[in-house]
Parts: C-alpha cells; sequence; structure tokens
C-alpha cells in the first residue's frame, strides 16, 4: 500500500511523531534521542519502514537501525565524558579555593587548615588506613584485600565485560519482543545492577 493508495481511498496518511523527512524533524529527532527517551521505538518505526510514501512491514529493514544504534552509543560516551568533565573542573575550583587564603579571616584560615590537615596529610591518611585495616581482620576477608582484588586487571576486565552486557541488555529490549524473552533480559538487567552495587559499597 502506497500513500496514493490510502489518499484514493479516502484515508488520511500519517507520520510518526518521531521521523526523517525533514531536517527539521531529524534534529528534533535525534535531540530527543540522545536523551535516551523513546529510541527503542523510533528503532524499531526504522526497522518496519520500507521506504519513501510505503505503508510499514513488520521489521522489513533491520539495516535501517545501524546508524541509529550508532549515534546512541556516541551520544551516551559524549553525555558521559560531559559529565566527567564537569565534576573534574568543579574539583580544581574547589582544591583552588581551599588553597587561597588571601581573602579569608584568622578563623577561617584556621579552620581551612585543619581541613588540610585531616585530608591531605598522608600520615594521618596512612593511619585511618590503618585503623580500618584492624578493625577488619576478624572478618575472613578484608576491606583492604578486597580493593587489592579489585585493582587486579582479570576484575577490571569483568567489570567491562558486565557493562558490555548490560548494553546489550538495553539494546535487545524492544516492544514486540516475547514474555521469555523479556524475562530473560530483565533478569539479565537485575544480575548486572546487583554487581554494580557490590563494586559500588566495596569501593566507598
Amino acid at each position: 500500500v502506497t500513500r496514493a493508495d490510502c489518499l484514493a481511498r479516502g484515508g488520511t496518511w500519517l507520520n510518526r511523531n518521531s521521523h526523517f523527512d525533514n531536517l527539521a524533524a531529524s534534529l528534533i529527532t535525534l535531540l530527543q534521542i540522545s536523551t535516551g527517551e523513546g529510541w527503542v521505538e523510533t528503532m524499531v518505526h526504522m526497522a518496519s519502514s520500507r521506504g519513501v510514501d510505503l505503508q510499514p512491514r513488520k521489521l522489513a529493514r533491520m539495516s535501517a537501525t545501524v546508524p541509529l544504534v550508532i549515534f546512541v552509543i556516541l551520544s551516551n560516551f559524549f553525555i558521559a565524558n560531559l559529565t566527567v568533565g564537569v565534576l573534574v573542573d568543579q574539583y580544581r575550583t574547589t582544591i583552588a579555593q581551599i588553597d587561597s587564603l588571601e581573602n579569608l579571616d584568622d578563623e577561617d584560615k584556621l579552620w581551612v587548615k585543619m581541613q588540610k590537615h585531616v585530608f591531605f596529610n598522608g600520615a594521618a591518611v596512612n593511619r585511618i588506613a590503618l585503623d580500618a585495616a584492624e578493625a577488619g581482620e576478624n572478618w575472613p576477608l578484608s576491606r583492604s584485600q578486597l580493593r587489592r582484588c579489585m585493582e587486579t586487571r582479570a576484575f577490571d576486565y569483568s567489570v567491562r565485560l558486565v557493562i558490555v552486557a548490560n548494553a546489550t541488555f538495553l539494546c535487545l529490549d524492544h516492544p514486540t519482543m516475547n514474555q521469555e524473552w523479556s524475562l530473560a533480559l530483565d533478569v539479565g538487567s537485575i544480575l548486572c545492577v546487583c554487581v554494580f552495587t557490590i563494586e559500588a559499597i566495596v569501593k566507598l
């Protein structure tokens, strides 16, 4: 069925809310996808498209989704790098504010010096670590041993593999999947979240 057939029979030819028929709509669609909202539905619509003024057919052109998946990956990396850059810049600004004591009065200078003594003194930090290690001697696996285990190359590769698996689960999720696949992806996502949570708790 084409657009001409639809109009000839008195129908109305409508587009999806997110489409790439013109430059303005394409930019709005890409902006929406970059936020992580609605990109799965857009990918399904792209996979069902057959051409200009042709009625969609379910999963008729899967190759059309490849550029969208690449754009989602690159946009997520860009947002992650932007977030990290903002955090690093704020950290450097905070350090610079702590180091500048010219515009502070005597009480504020004393307070800043005490903070620097506690947080930037190697002996104090080592003492805190030693106390924590002594407190964990009664446990089968101390915090320092867990940290050394997490700093190994094998653990780093394992976490990267879990990240790739989690991203794969997110990419495979779509509205037309059956119940068995949906349950399997939910279980896999929950396992990935558990691994990330355990890693974060140990690193704290």
